[in-house]
């Protein structure tokens, strides 16, 4: 959050367009640094992936309810990484080509 809050006043085009986010953090876990991105007006509109080691349902609900773009589940192996890459580049392109329209979330590769 430190490098985050450095960020007020700067131009958006110099801002991350997107941050990976894990649930669990040394100082403040996950959904308590997406609480205050979201109650930030400089930072509200970064959207966030939560990449997280938690399959639990309920983490999932907390961190869409709380304005997470995409809720994803840390990869085992490299196959699983490229795939998730892949996801993630997808919703980006989506994302940045439909700006004014609600976003999906990316189909898991099969």
């Amino acid at each position: 959050m430190n490098f985050l809050d450095n960020l007020k006043g700067v131009p958006e085009e110099k801002r991350p367009s997107l941050v990976l986010l894990d649930i669990k953090l040394p100082k403040k876990d996950g959904f308590e640094v997406l609480t205050e991105m979201r109650n930030n007006r400089d930072l509200a509109e970064i959207p966030v992936i939560m990449l997280t080691g938690s399959n639990q349902e309920s983490d999932k609900k907390k961190a869409m309810n709380l304005g997470a773009a995409l809720y994803c589940l840390k990869p085992k192996d490299a196959k699983e990484w490229d795939e998730l890459t892949d996801s993630i580049g997808q919703f980006w392109i989506r994302r940045t080509m439909n700006r004014d329209k609600p976003l999906e979330a990316p189909k898991k590769p099969e």
